[in-house]
């Protein structure tokens, strides 16, 4: 999953001094988890009715997620909220990673080591309410859109030995979209253009890759589409 900082000692996820991960690799298991839709479901349950076994009468469970079920702590509630998890260690401090979806857009967030208690002694819920702030500020700063404009010409590339033409148009195939600023002026994203060859012999085919265009912004590289 492209996680660097991740180390597994046990498969409880109890202390242990070799046991240890950040809360970017976090984001990256729970963007992969939430693939699932069984996975989803679990996450975004408010309770869970287990029946009667010969050992136990039937019992109920409910999520310890604040943002999505109020009946632990209440006044924390997200609507747009779908999970995830919850955790808390003596060593680790509570912690959260959360997830909301509005239309669209879908964001992660990731708190780790908040304090049990406040400065004034109350227990402290800095790991929901934080995590609520920022779920809120993502999904507010940020959209999901189309970043590439269209399959329009981009460049020309000279033909040689052809009777018919002495260049050919190329143009993006496909198109990229990515999640950037709400307030990112699309028009300000460079499109680089690279082609292969100044010049291409004949015969040259419909479809045929002659370059490639990146599209990117402040030195932070978008994607690529293949030219043809």
């Amino acid at each position: 999953l492209g996680c660097t900082g991740t180390h597994f000692a046990n498969a409880h996820g109890l202390h242990a001094d070799d046991h240890y991960t950040t809360a970017y690799d976090i984001a990256l298991f729970t963007k992969e988890a939430l693939k699932h839709d069984l996975i989803r479901e679990i996450v975004g349950s408010k309770t869970y009715k287990m029946p009667a076994t010969n050992l136990s009468d039937a019992r109920t469970f409910y999520n310890t997620n604040a943002l999505v079920s109020n009946w632990h702590y209440i006044g924390y509630t997200y609507d747009k909220a779908i999970g995830v998890k919850t955790g808390t260690t003596d060593e680790a401090g509570k912690c959260l990673v959360s997830a909301a979806v509005n239309g669209e857009e879908y964001v992660i967030c990731v708190v780790l080591g908040a304090p049990f208690k406040l400065e004034d002694g109350t227990a402290s819920l800095r790991h929901f309410s934080d995590s609520k702030a920022l779920l809120k500020w993502g999904l507010d700063n940020f959209k999901r859109t189309t970043i590439s404009k269209g399959d329009a010409p981009v460049a020309q590339v000279a033909v040689t030995l052809s009777q018919e033409a002495d260049c050919v148009m190329v143009k993006p195939i496909g198109s990229l979209s990515r999640t950037v600023p709400v307030d990112l002026n699309l028009d300000e994203i460079e499109a680089d253009i690279a082609l292969f060859h100044e010049t291409v012999q004949a015969p040259v085919e419909e479809g045929q890759v002659l370059g490639a265009m990146t599209l990117s912004h402040d030195g932070e590289v978008y994607g690529t589409l293949d030219l043809v």
